[in-house]
């Protein structure tokens, strides 16, 4: 078991990852290297980064319901957070393994699979404010109970993830395409 602060600085961390190789390699290519489909096949960048803002638009407000939430009800934040189960098991499939590749494969859903025809300039735009609004979320965090606040997935509104374990969700997802991404920029 982990203490809150060591999850949120560890999930500080991805972000900080994650912002630093969107401000330093994604947003100074062309938008025609961004639209480029890679050579095997899948998706371009900017339809990457389409999904995750998907994603984004989903969970990004859930989890800043639960925050205020937590706070409204005086819910303090708990000293040490514990995964559920369920939150456990999304995470670890979400996360690609060391070295970048992906264990498992799985099929988007069909409202979360990108146009083909994207303005690149859009997407990036969006996907930036979702990483300030992350952090602005992980800031939030500090003084909310994870383990008693859920967040409704977008898989069924009946799968409830403790908030601390949708954080994780969200960031091993963001990492698993940028695993993604990096690959079909530097093919």
């Amino acid at each position: 078991m982990q203490t809150t602060n060591q999850l949120l600085q560890f999930l500080r961390a991805q972000l900080d990852e994650i912002d630093q190789y969107f401000h330093q390699t994604i947003e100074v290519q062309p938008a025609a290297v961004l639209a480029r489909t890679p050579a095997g096949g899948g998706w371009s960048v900017v339809q990457v980064l389409d999904h995750l803002n998907f994603y984004s638009r989903w969970y990004l407000p859930r989890l800043e319901d639960a925050f205020r939430e937590s706070r409204k009800k005086n819910l303090a934040a708990r000293p040490y957070f514990k995964s559920g189960w369920l939150g456990r098991y999304f995470t670890r499939l979400m996360k690609p393994r060391a070295d970048g590749s992906i264990a498992s494969k799985m099929k988007a859903p069909a409202q979360a699979i990108p146009s083909s025809a994207l303005d690149s300039a859009v997407v990036l735009v969006e996907f930036e404010q979702h990483l300030q609004h992350l952090k602005s979320l992980i800031k939030l965090a500090e003084k909310a109970d994870l383990v008693h606040t859920r967040v409704t997935t977008s898989l069924s509104s009946f799968i409830r993830l403790k908030s601390g374990d949708t954080l994780c969700f969200a960031l091993a997802h963001a990492e698993r395409h940028f695993a993604q991404i990096k690959r079909a920029i530097h093919q």
